[in-house]
């Protein structure tokens, strides 16, 4: 064999370990190349923002956020990835519910080979305003000439000052939070709970009305928002004269 066709045959084996090599580094593959989030009903963002090579993030939501939405796709098509231990195929959404305070959300990605497994880990800080929530007056309004119900919820201003006037903001709520609990209008959105934190109340003191419509049942109940708004009047008549 002359000294070329052993250069020809030695670039050949190289070839050959380079590309085995590669196809080792491939299939041992155990990064995530898409994560995202979104929020049900809200908008959630990754903090920092999403690199192969980082593997913890946070992500802050308002009280109001049901569930976190995550979408991975792993840099090997056919890895494996779980998150929370349910599998997650290429670029689908997975849903996960939130509770209020903390969450986690692990992925889980490992290689096609089996050799390697890498976790990504989502913290979710999720609002919770349940001490703000409860700190709402709980009231019914029982309507004698219709026999129909009302229950509504009613916040008060700290601090009232009897020569000044005040504001009400009256919150009426989407069909998401009809019923009869008299808590979905304050925990399923924010739209009365906004008006009664603590940075809101410092620079406008407000009462805040919240209402709760009952199960849908046409417009029977809608006379009642009008009854409960001038009972809630007298209500904070009685208040503000103290």
């Amino acid at each position: 064999m002359n000294q070329r066709t052993l250069a020809k045959a030695l670039l050949f084996v190289l070839a050959g370990i380079a590309v085995s090599v590669q196809a080792h580094a491939v299939s041992g593959n155990a990064d995530l190349e898409v994560l995202q989030v979104r929020a049900t009903g809200g908008t959630a963002m990754l903090d920092p923002a999403f690199s192969p090579s980082r593997t913890d993030y946070a992500v802050r939501v308002n009280s109001d956020i049901p569930a976190l939405q995550i979408r991975t796709g792993a840099w090997v098509a056919d890895s494996k990835v779980t998150v929370n231990g349910e599998p997650s195929s290429y670029l689908n959404w997975y849903r996960g519910p939130l509770k209020p305070g903390g969450n986690k959300f692990d992925v889980d990605v490992t290689s096609t080979d089996g050799t390697h497994t890498k976790r990504y880990v989502i913290s979710v800080q999720k609002e919770d305003v349940t001490a703000l929530a409860n700190s709402f007056l709980n009231f019914k309004l029982n309507d004698p000439s219709s026999g129909l119900s009302m229950p509504y919820r009613l916040f008060v201003p700290a601090h009232l000052d009897s020569f000044k006037k005040y504001p009400l903001v009256l919150f009426l709520h989407g069909g998401g939070q009809n019923g009869t609990d008299n808590e979905q209008q304050l925990h399923s959105t924010e739209g009365a709970i906004i008006w009664a934190k603590p940075s809101e109340q410092s620079k406008h003191p407000a009462f805040v009305l919240a209402p709760q419509a009952r199960p849908f049942e046409g417009t029977e109940t809608v006379p009642l928002a009008g009854s409960a708004l001038h009972a809630m009047l007298r209500v904070s008549a009685t208040w503000t004269s103290r």
